[in-house]
């Protein structure tokens, strides 16, 4: 019993420092070769492709981020804010 309200205890804890995330993913595309900027009202703490064949993130300022089009195709780009917000975009890699 002790050990089901410690662990009781723990998830109400944990829960209320989970980050809050955005709700939708936002469309965002960028041609093969070609790059995009992301601006961040929040400072950024890391960003992440989830396929990095397709496209490369990098940050270029404590707000603002670049996306360079590697290969055609679709993936997700995240970017993690200072405050434990997320930025959640489809990333459409197009053909030039």
């Amino acid at each position: 019993m002790k050990a089901l309200i410690c662990c009781l205890g723990l998830a109400v804890v944990l829960y209320g420092q989970q980050p809050q995330a955005t709700s939708s993913a936002r469309d965002l595309s960028v041609t093969v070769g070609k790059s995009v900027l992301v601006d961040s009202p929040a400072v950024i703490e890391r960003v992440a492709v989830s396929n990095g064949e397709l496209a490369e993130a990098v940050v270029i300022s404590p707000h603002e981020v670049m996306v360079n089009g590697r290969t055609v195709g679709e993936t997700t780009l995240i970017i993690w804010q200072q405050g434990g917000n997320r930025l959640l975009f489809d990333l459409a890699v197009r053909r030039s």
